[in-house]
């Protein structure tokens, strides 16, 4: 197995995946004092209407998230949705505030932006034919 231009014997690969699956099951047991959740069946909208659906996570130790969007009709047909990494969303951040900044007229204007990434996709010069790409 070739990950990240590296070799993995599979053997050794699923001994860790299964050291990393039993430690997280070990860490995330549900504690007595906590209720669980119970299960929710997702139902359609009324005829007419359309439900969005969203989720979004964020992992704290590496920075990594993301967002999830579905958007369904009555009888529970997608009718358009999203799915983005952080990054993605870093660039979409970048895309409203200069839009904000052309509505108003304003010219001489300084961006920050704290996503090294971003910051060296909007000083390359060529196409980025990524999804990413097409935001800036």
């Amino acid at each position: 197995m070739v990950w990240r231009g590296k070799f993995y014997n599979i053997a050794n690969m699923l001994e860790w995946s299964s050291s990393l699956l039993l430690e997280y099951k070990q860490c995330h047991q549900c504690s007595e004092g906590k209720q669980k959740r119970g299960k929710s069946k997702w139902k359609c909208p009324p005829r007419g209407r359309l439900k969005v659906s969203i989720n979004g996570s964020f992992a704290q130790e590496d920075g990594r998230g993301g967002v999830g969007v579905v958007i369904r009709d009555y009888k529970g047909f997608c009718v358009a949705s999203l799915a983005a990494s952080a990054f993605h969303m870093e660039a979409q951040s970048l895309r409203a505030g200069l839009l904000i900044c052309i509505q108003q007229g304003w010219q001489d204007v300084e961006v920050e932006i704290d996503c090294m990434n971003l910051v060296h996709a909007v000083q390359t010069n060529g196409e980025d034919l990524s999804i990413v790409g097409r935001v800036i």
